[in-house]
């Protein structure tokens, strides 16, 4: 199977563009699935991401559940994990004037601090940090088993960012 196998033309509309990915994947796996055990998945991720308005800022919010094997036995249970990132949707570094009339904003009314607060009740670790393309959020979980994937999708379908 050649790479160019793997995909095919460009799709034209979101709805094709997810089959295309997905018909992708269904094709990697299948694959790698007829190599008879000599290659493993070793990392394994499904993500969200929404689009969500807090105080007139604008974020991409992405949720992610991961299984990875890196740096592990790689026939051994994968690490299991839940990570939720807050990213601007428009690049302002922290430091220019609208980064820091951004930042200032969400300061004085609290939102970083209530959102690290609500993610730890959650059981999340994590902290807002500046980058070149602006504070962003990075959060994690790490989930017991493959039970608790169920619970963190349905509770990521609860959370509310909006304060």
């Amino acid at each position: 199977m050649s790479a160019s196998s793997l995909g095919g033309g460009p799709p034209r509309s979101s709805k094709r563009l997810k089959a295309a990915a997905g018909n992708t994947q269904r094709r990697i796996i299948r694959y790698f699935d007829h190599l008879h055990g000599r290659w493993h998945v070793v990392n394994l991720g499904f993500e969200r991401r929404e689009v969500v308005t807090v105080h007139g800022t604008r974020w991409t919010c992405c949720y992610k559940i991961h299984a990875n094997n890196v740096g592990r036995n790689i026939l051994a249970a994968p690490k299991l994990q839940a990570s939720i990132t807050f990213w601007p949707i428009r690049a302002t570094k922290v430091g220019s004037a609208a980064g820091r009339s951004r930042d200032a904003k969400l300061r004085s009314t609290g939102w970083y601090d209530a959102c690290a607060r609500e993610l730890r009740r959650h059981g999340y670790r994590g902290a807002w940090r500046a980058t070149p393309w602006g504070r962003m959020g990075d959060f994690w979980k790490d989930l017991r088993n493959v039970n608790a994937v169920g619970v963190e999708v349905r509770r990521f379908d609860g959370l509310s960012w909006e304060l």
